[in-house]
C-alpha cells in the first residue's frame, strides 16, 4: 500500500461523513471518539513514511517485513472503521454522553427526522433515567416527536413511562403524559381505541399486537399507573375542549343509528368523548377489584356528563319524530345514558350484587351518579322528561334491590350488613344532593310511581324508599 491508497481510504471517509445528513452526523459525532480513526490514520501514515525514508538510507526490506508494513498500513483505517461502525451500532448513552444527546435530540426537531432518535432510545430504553439529565429526559417528549411517534404506530412514549424512575425524573409529568395521552386520542389506530372498541364497540374488531395490550393494561388500565400520573386530566381535557368547542353540536343532536349500533360498525368507536368515558370506566372497573382508600377521581364521569347534558339539546322532532331511538334519539343521548349505566354496572356487578361493602370508590360511585341524574333532572331543554324519569328508576331499581337482599338475607350476616349499606348509602347520597327545587321532587315522585310493582322487590320495598326520600304514598287506582 502506498501514500496514495491511503489518502484514497481517508477520502473515502471523509466523504461518507459529508454526505451523511446533518442527524446521522450529530449520531456519529455522539458515539465515534474521532481520536480513533484519526489515530489509524497517523500510524498508517507513519508506517508509510517510515519505509520510505529506510529506503531513502539505502537500506532493504526482507520480503516479509516489506509485506508486513504494507498489511498494517492498510488494515489500520480498516479496523478503525469496524470499530466506529461497531461503537454506532451499539449506540451506547453514558452520562458523559448527556450534553451532546441533547444537542442530538434538537437537531432532530430542527431536522423533523426521528428515525435515528427512536434506533438510540430504543438501544438504551432500560437505562435512560439513570444516565441522562432532567431536561434531557423532558426534551425526548416533545410533542412533535410524540405525534410522529403515533402516527408511526410506535408507541415509545407510553412504554417509557411505564418505568417508575422515569416518572421520578421528569421535571413536568403533566406535560409529558398531557402529550402522551393526546398523541393517543389524536391516532384512530392507537391501541386505545382498540382496547375500547373491543369492550364497548359495536363489531369493530381493530387490530392491535399482544405486546401493545399488554402496554395499555400495564398503564391506562392500570389504576395504580393511572392516578399516580394523573391520566384522567388530558382525557377530560380532551373531551371537554371538543366538547365546548362546539364542533359536535350539531351532528350529535341528531339522529345517528350508526353511532349507537350494537352491531355492524359504529362511529362511536373512534369517537374521542366515549373514548374517553370508557377508558376511565375500564380503569374503574380494575380499581374496583382491588379497592382501597384511593381517589380514584369518579368525580371525572360528573364532569364529563354534565359538559354533555350542557350542549344536548331537546328538540321534539328529533327525540320524538318516527325515525328517533326513543332509548338514545340522539349521540349525546346515548353517552349521558351509557355513562349512568356505567355506574349501575360497576356498582352492582362488580361490587357483586352487594356481597362487598361500599368504602371509598363505592361511595363515590353512588355519590357521583346520584349527582349526575340530578343534574340531569335540574336541567331544562337539554333531554326529554320522560327520559330523566328512565334514569332514576334505574338508580331507585338498585336501591330497591339492595334492600330486598337485605331483608331477606338470613344466613349470611356480612352480606346483610352490606346490602343495608348500600341501600342506605343510595338514599342518603340522595338526601344531601336534593335540593329544593320543586321540579325535580315532581320528577322523583313520578319516577317512584312508575316503578314496576308486579317486581317483588318493588312492591315489598317502595315504602321504605318513599319513606328515606320524603315522597308521598303511591296513589291508588280508582276503579
Amino acid at each position: 500500500m502506498r501514500l496514495e491508497g491511503l489518502l484514497a481510504i481517508a477520502g473515502i471517509i471523509v466523504a461518507v461523513y459529508a454526505i451523511a445528513q446533518p442527524v446521522q452526523r450529530r449520531s456519529i459525532m455522539l458515539f465515534v471518539p474521532v481520536w480513533i480513526v484519526a489515530v489509524a490514520l497517523l500510524l498508517s501514515v507513519g508506517i508509510l513514511v517510515w519505509r520510505k525514508g529506510v529506503e531513502a538510507f539505502g537500506y532493504e526490506f526482507y520480503p516479509w517485513s516489506d509485506f508486513a508494513s504494507t498489511v498494517t498500513a492498510f488494515f489500520l483505517p480498516v479496523i478503525a472503521a469496524f470499530i466506529a461502525i461497531f461503537l454506532w451500532s451499539k449506540a451506547k448513552l453514558t452520562k458523559r454522553k448527556n450534553k451532546k444527546f441533547y444537542d442530538f435530540i434538537m437537531s432532530c426537531l430542527r431536522e423533523n427526522r426521528f428515525d435515528e432518535l427512536v434506533r438510540i432510545v430504543e438501544k438504551n430504553e432500560n437505562q435512560l433515567s439513570s444516565v441522562l439529565e432532567s431536561a434531557t429526559l423532558d426534551l425526548l417528549f416533545e410533542q412533535r416527536f410524540v405525534l410522529a411517534m403515533s402516527h408511526a404506530r410506535t408507541w415509545l412514549h407510553l412504554r417509557l413511562l411505564t418505568c417508575e424512575e422515569m416518572l421520578k425524573r421528569l421535571p413536568n409529568l403533566v406535560k409529558v403524559i398531557d402529550a402522551v395521552v393526546r398523541a393517543l386520542v389524536a391516532e384512530p389506530s392507537s391501541p386505545l381505541y382498540a382496547i375500547v372498541a373491543s369492550a364497548y364497540g359495536a363489531e369493530e374488531r381493530p387490530f392491535c399486537t399482544d405486546s401493545d395490550w399488554e402496554l395499555v393494561t400495564k398503564t391506562l388500565q392500570n389504576p395504580a399507573w393511572y392516578i399516580s400520573v394523573r391520566a384522567d386530566y388530558p382525557l377530560l381535557m380532551i373531551a371537554c375542549e371538543l366538547l365546548d368547542s362546539g364542533k359536535l353540536d350539531d351532528a350529535y343532536n341528531r339522529n345517528d343509528e350508526l353511532y349507537i349500533a350494537r352491531q355492524g360498525l359504529s362511529t362511536r368507536a373512534k369517537c374521542p368523548i366515549f373514548l374517553a368515558l370508557k377508558t376511565h370506566v375500564l380503569m374503574l372497573e380494575e380499581a374496583v377489584k382491588k379497592e382501597g382508600d384511593t381517589d380514584y377521581y369518579v368525580s371525572d364521569l360528573y364532569d364529563l356528563f354534565r359538559t354533555i347534558c350542557e350542549h344536548s339539546v331537546y328538540n321534539d322532532n328529533v327525540w320524538e319524530g318516527p325515525n328517533a331511538n326513543r332509548e338514545f334519539p340522539t349521540p349525546f343521548a346515548f353517552l349521558m345514558s351509557e355513562t349512568l349505566s356505567d355506574f349501575f354496572f360497576l356498582c352492582d356487578h362488580r361490587y357483586s350484587h352487594g356481597t362487598r361493602p361500599p368504602r371509598r370508590i363505592g361511595h363515590d360511585l353512588v355519590s357521583t351518579w346520584a349527582i349526575c341524574f340530578i343534574w340531569l333532572a335540574e336541567s331544562k331543554g337539554n333531554v326529554s322528561t320522560d327520559s330523566k324519569i328512565r334514569r332514576i328508576i334505574s338508580y331507585m331499581d338498585f336501591a330497591l334491590q339492595l334492600r330486598q337482599a337485605y331483608v331477606h338475607e338470613t344466613r349470611d350476616e356480612s352480606r346483610k350488613g352490606n346490602c343495608k349499606a348500600w341501600s342506605e348509602l343510595c338514599t342518603n347520597q340522595v338526601k344531601e344532593k336534593l335540593g329544593p327545587a320543586t321540579e325535580v321532587r315532581e320528577i322523583l315522585l313520578e319516577a317512584a310511581n312508575r316503578l314496576d310493582v308486579c317486581k317483588n322487590y318493588v312492591s315489598e320495598n317502595q315504602k321504605w324508599l318513599r319513606d328515606e326520600l320524603g315522597l308521598p304514598d303511591r296513589p291508588k287506582v280508582s276503579n
